[in-house]
Order: structure tokens, then sequence, then C-alpha cells
């Protein structure tokens, strides 16, 4: 294990998939609720929410209960007329179905299906339980995961990047506490601040390590297997090296709808705040509700209009319509009985 060449080709990892960990983390920020960090210009001073609802999260939380659930386990055999044969195929698929349910992964396929659809691929990370004596299947968050492909489309390295607090890597790492804090101690380091935590897997070794601290390895074992314990589900797509997401690119189009509701709601709120127009033979008029304007020319008293032409709504059906088309989310999902 050389820490220094391993350091060096996470960097060069991130370097190139810096595009794609922008788009990712857009996709994260909308999710959220957050387009107006995304998008910030495109909203007025005072009003940073959408005043839709969050098509994006709602479509991708849909698709993922659909997706999520597992298919049967079980395992065959050509030999039909053996016993012997009949009772290890039996044995084979229990042992299938006791790794799938000793890892909850049912469970975390819900969320994992998310992630799918959201990020365009998603980790499986085998680990080895030693207090169980069992192989355990966890999905790792796309996220800062940057998988490297030989040209078979063989995976030949997995590297991800977790933050994680001073106080949190103290805690579960003690016997590196001086190198984590510092040679000035707690006293001099916010226990809050945020450090990268870095696990590198390839097919000679798995290694943890923080490059804030020059590259302080934490733990480093060899790998027994031979190959990274790791498979990467991609998203079809026209470019295999940079799987996009089922939403990467009707983003614009919810912020334009988030843009429409806005004005729509500006021209209500002129609408109903224009101005009185009143003849000349008045010189006092009361303001509010239920108030009464005497003049000689009541037909001249009104508001100032304001005309919208009905293209700006037929244009919000039409954005809607985009939406659904780019994402592939058909209208019959969203159908409410």
């Amino acid at each position: 294990m050389n820490i220094d060449y391993i350091a060096s080709k996470v960097d060069g990892l991130v370097k190139h998939y810096s595009h794609r960990d922008s788009r990712m983390n857009d996709i994260l920020a909308v999710r959220r609720g957050q387009i107006n960090t995304v998008y910030p210009d495109f909203f007025p001073e005072g009003l940073n929410k959408p005043m839709i609802a969050n098509f994006v999260d709602v479509a991708a939380r849909d698709m993922a209960e659909v997706l999520a659930p597992l298919p049967s386990f079980n395992c065959t055999t050509q030999n039909i007329n053996s016993e012997a044969e009949k009772r290890r195929v039996e044995k084979r698929t229990t042992i299938v179905n006791n790794y799938v349910q000793f890892s909850s992964l049912q469970t975390q396929m819900y969320t994992g299906s998310d992630w799918y659809l959201s990020y365009g691929f998603l980790p499986f990370v085998i680990e080895p339980d030693i207090d169980a004596r069992m192989p355990r299947i966890r999905v790792d968050n796309p996220l800062s995961a940057y998988p490297e492909f030989d040209r078979w489309g063989k995976l030949i390295s997995y590297t991800k990047i977790y933050k994680k607090t001073i106080r949190e890597l103290v805690n579960d790492y003690p016997e590196y506490q001086t190198q984590i804090v510092g040679k000035w101690g707690w006293d001099n380091v916010n226990p809050e601040q945020s450090l990268s935590l870095i696990r590198y897997e390839d097919k000679d070794a798995v290694v943890l390590y923080i490059p804030e601290r020059k590259n302080l390895v934490l733990n480093s074992v060899e790998n027994p297997m031979g190959k990274p314990m790791v498979v990467i589900a991609r998203r079809p797509g026209i470019d295999p090296d940079d799987p996009r997401g089922q939403f990467d690119d009707v983003l614009w189009v919810q912020l334009a709808r988030a843009r429409f509701a806005i004005l729509g709601m500006e021209a209500a709120e002129k609408s109903v705040q224009a101005p009185l127009v009143v003849p000349n033979d008045i010189q006092e008029f009361p303001v509010g509700p239920d108030s009464i304007i005497r003049t000689n020319n009541p037909q001249g008293v009104r508001r100032v209009g304001l005309e919208m032409s009905p293209a700006a709504f037929q244009e919000q059906q039409v954005l809607q319509n985009e939406m659904r088309m780019g994402s592939r989310y058909p209208e019959g999902r969203s159908v409410v009985m």
C-alpha cells in the first residue's frame, strides 16, 4: 500500500467527476426544497421559496417505492432427479435468503432505489460482520462516491468520501486523537470542524485515511478476496462512464414553473391592491371594506385594470407536461382518487 499514490489517485478522480458532483448536489438541493440556493437570481427578495409542490421529490419517492421490492432468490439445478442435489439447492437458497434478511436489504432498497433514480447509479458494498460471522450487504450513498472501471466495465477500485467532525473522528479512533486534533490540543481547534474521511478499496487493500491530516491512515487491511467487494448498479444511458439521474434535465423546468407561480401571485396581489380611479367631484373617499363613495358619476369609480394574457396560464400547463415527459413520470401516477 502506497498512501501517497492512493491520495493522488483519489484527487484525480474527484477532479474528473467534478461536473457530475455539481449536478448531483443540485438534485439534492432541489429535493430538499432549496431550489433557491441553486438558482438564487430567479427568486425575488423576500420570497426565496418556491410556490409549487416539489415535483422532483414527489416523483422520485413514488417511483422508488415501485422499484424497491426485491425479487425472490432461488437456486436451481439441472439434475432434478437427484435428491442429494435438491437438498443442496434448498440449502443454498436458504443461505442466500438469510444473507438478504440479515442485511435488511429490503428496507435499504427503498432509500437505495431513490438514490439510483436521482443520481444514476447505486453502490452495494459487501462487508464482513465479525460478530455475526456473516457477510453484510450495505447500500451506499452515491454522493461523493467514485467507482473506477476498466475498459471491460469491470470495477477496479471504489472510493467514498465521508464528512465527519473532529469530535466524531476522535470518538471512533481515540488512538489517533493527537494526530486528529493537532499538537496544540482542544483549546485551539473547533471540535465541530468537518474533515474528509476517505475509504479506498481495490483488489489489494482497503484503506481509511484523512487527507487534511497529511493523509493520516486510520485503518488499512489487505483485501483477501483479490477484488473490490463492491457492486455498482448503473442506470443505462448513452454515456456509461457518466450516468445521469432521471431528473437531471427537468430542474430548469421546475424552476420555470416556480417562477410562473411567483409571477401569478404578484399579478393577483397587484390586481387587488390596484389604485382607484374616481371622478373629479370626489374630494374625500374612505378606504377599506364596505366603504361607500358618494359621487354624481358612480360609473367612473373603478380600479386600474391589470390585463393578463390567457397564454400565461396555458404555459404553466405546458411546463407541467414537460416535467412529466422529461422525468418519464406519467400523469396517471399522480391522479388522486
